[in-house]
């Protein structure tokens, strides 16, 4: 049975937030008045909350990351009004600019198959996202890329609760202390749903809750704890695969805790498959799709079998060998 979170209704204390600036915000305004660019902070009266051995304060601020191409600045600002979220736009990685060739002879792609520079400029910009959070001093990242949208889950059937998204986003940030959970998929697709584990329910939630899976693909929005962002940059460069593979194939084959990945369902957050249109996603990225999200996992267990993958303490490794690919 799903165990099920302390509600904020339950709490002796009265959760508030505050807003504070952020260094280069866009100076733009919200409808309420908020600036756009800034980040929210999450504070309760400081009384601790306890829960079996884990005592709990929900002191938490998030920043908010989206990791944006120029044309793509204007769905980026409405889905920022839509949410009311401070979002921080990081400067998308044009792939006109690597020079692929360089980059497999300076051993920066090390990938056993031919990725187009599209998944490689992708990965540098995730990655500058990721640093821009651990140079704030928030408690959680969230990272999204620039054709995100709300799910109808939440946008029509209110599965995480008829509430504002910063008090969603509270709940699920409470959940890592307990779960332990690195990075938390907000948006996973293509999942081969047979083998979701449920985790928990959410706090305050009709319909969502927490669990681990087999493919949780996309990365168009997810939650970092600050040891997950620093994981994450240590061990996905060099390049070896496209970026929201990495950090399952890190999860599945963790034996102490190293990264531990889970999702939410339904998910929070789709992808816009209607208004944006490019080159790299031409699937409708449906949250679960049991024929492909079976190929992927048993691609996982090729991938990681015939590179040696494998947790040497802290550190990801696996054999640096790669093909030599045309760019």
């Amino acid at each position: 049975m799903a165990l099920l979170l302390l509600a904020c209704g339950a709490w002796s204390t009265t959760a508030t937030w505050a807003v504070l600036d952020y260094p280069g915000s866009s100076g733009g305004s919200s409808s309420s008045g908020q600036a756009l660019g800034t980040s929210l902070e999450f504070v309760s009266d400081g009384h601790a909350i306890s829960r079996g051995n884990v005592v709990e304060r929900r002191n938490a601020s998030f920043g908010f990351y989206a990791v944006t191409m120029p044309k793509r600045k204007k769905h980026m600002r409405r889905f920022m009004e839509d949410t009311q979220l401070p979002i921080k736009l990081v400067k998308g990685v044009p792939h006109h600019t690597l020079n692929g060739t360089e980059l497999q002879e300076t051993r920066q792609i090390l990938s056993r198959y031919c990725q187009p520079l599209k998944a490689v400029a992708l990965t540098i910009a995730h990655r500058k996202a990721l640093k821009l959070f651990l140079l704030s001093e928030h408690t959680y990242g969230v990272i999204f890329e620039d054709d995100v949208a709300l799910s109808e889950s939440q946008s029509k059937e209110k599965a995480y609760g008829d509430r504002d998204l910063s008090e969603v986003f509270m709940e699920l940030g409470a959940t890592s202390n307990e779960f332990s959970w690195d990075m938390l998929n907000l948006g996973r697709c293509v999942d081969y749903c047979d083998s979701d584990e449920t985790v928990a329910g959410l706090n305050g939630a009709k319909t969502a809750k927490l669990v681990k899976s087999g493919n949780p693909l996309c990365a168009h929005a997810y939650m970092v704890t600050r040891k997950g962002a620093e994981r994450l940059l240590r061990n996905t460069w060099p390049f070896f695969a496209i970026w929201d593979m990495m950090p399952i194939l890190m999860n599945k084959l963790a034996y102490d805790n190293q990264f531990r990945l889970m999702s939410v369902t339904p998910r929070l957050f789709k992808q816009d498959r209607v208004e944006i249109k490019d080159s790299l996603h031409k699937d409708t990225n449906p949250e679960c799709a049991k024929s492909d999200g079976s190929h992927y996992v048993r691609l996982y267990e090729l991938l990681s079998e015939e590179n040696n993958m494998l947790w040497k303490g802290e550190k990801f490794t696996y054999e640096r060998e790669t093909m030599t690919c045309k760019y």
